[in-house]
């Protein structure tokens, strides 16, 4: 169990607002390959 705890500790540290901010961003990123998976292609070319 001390294990555990040592490992997610980090993120019970996070605040509700950072954890927002990430998931907005992930939708952010996930949207933007989606609606445009050929801009993305060539843009990591």
């Amino acid at each position: 169990m001390y294990l555990f705890y040592r490992l997610f500790r980090p993120l019970f540290l996070y605040t509700e607002d950072d954890l927002a901010k990430v998931f907005t961003a992930l939708n952010r990123v996930v949207f933007v390959f989606h609606n445009h998976p050929v801009d993305v292609g060539n843009a990591l070319k």
